[in-house]
């Protein structure tokens, strides 16, 4: 969900659209551009690295070149996810996807070294290992019960907090503010499954809770289904009979309930309004929640 950074200066000394724009500018190459192939900067790494540089001694400048760095790298970690084999004539736009990638890797690089934070690089190079390894475990696995909940949510909270924790280790290693980090990060873990929910053939919360659950025919079922993003009417009916839709949508809300506690505390409600706007499924009630039931 997009939220008007235009006159956010939550934190001192620096404008929020200005790493945003300052960022979108350093990516801007127009080959990839032509191909569409970039990256929507996510606000919502943005906005929590803001925060966690808020107390820093660094200059403006520095912040938005160490923010525009991570934003770059956590994007061309993402690039690589969505490059699939398919037709020939698609080949072109996997080879650019596949540099858009090392484009945004090798930029993170320049501006860190350009900034004089050397120390940083490495420092996210350990958390780029652990992104790697958590992608791995996504990709490996299979759905067969014996990667559970905890599994999946561990491997994605690493995919997507690492660069911000790697950033709290640095300039603000306090609990708080990493507990405000982690529920942050797990919040939009559950929004992104809530709209991935009747997604068949592939990883989702909802079908790892399926896989702990179904009956031996059930799981093969499972297994077998095709990659789409519309699952059949049996798939739609397993997800209600065991209520795993109705689980994700209860994760959410008690994270984004133990969320709001601790981001008005750090934040302030102000902070907490801008925050919750992140997230799709903040103020959907349960019976408007995305829905697998009845196919």
């Amino acid at each position: 969900m997009g939220v008007d950074l235009d006159n956010l200066s939550l934190y001192e000394g620096l404008q929020m659209n200005e790493v945003q724009t300052f960022a979108e500018h350093m990516i801007a190459h127009q080959v990839l551009k032509d191909e569409s192939v970039l990256p929507a900067l996510s606000q919502l790494q943005l906005f929590l690295g803001a925060a966690v540089l808020t107390k820093s001694s660094l200059g403006a400048t520095v912040r938005k070149r160490l923010l525009a760095a991570m934003v770059m790298m956590y994007h061309g970690l993402c690039m690589h996810d969505f490059i699939t084999e398919g037709k020939t004539s698609h080949e072109k736009r996997r080879q650019l996807t596949i540099l858009g990638g090392d484009f945004l890797s090798s930029l993170f690089y320049r501006l860190l070294v350009e900034a004089g934070l050397l120390d940083m690089v490495k420092s996210f190079s350990k958390a780029i290992v652990n992104i790697n390894e958590a992608k791995m475990s996504v990709h490996e696995v299979q759905l067969n019960g014996t990667y559970n909940e905890g599994d999946y949510l561990k491997d994605l909270s690493t995919i997507h907090g690492a660069l911000l924790r790697a950033l709290c280790d640095a300039y603000a290693p306090f609990e708080r503010i990493r507990t405000f980090i982690d529920l942050a990060i797990s919040a939009n873990i559950y929004d992104r499954e809530l709209e991935r929910s009747n997604h068949a053939g592939e990883k989702t919360l909802a079908n790892v809770l399926l896989s702990q659950l179904a009956t031996e025919d059930e799981l093969t079922f499972l297994v077998m289904q095709p990659r789409s993003e519309v699952g059949d009417k049996r798939l739609s009916s397993l997800h209600s009979k065991y209520g795993t839709m109705k689980r994700v949508l209860f994760g959410f809300r008690e994270v984004m309930s133990q969320l709001e506690n601790v981001a008005i505390d750090l934040i302030g409600r102000d902070g907490w309004a801008i925050l919750e706007r992140f997230f799709q499924h903040a103020n959907t009630g349960t019976e408007h929640a995305p829905s697998m039931e009845g196919g």
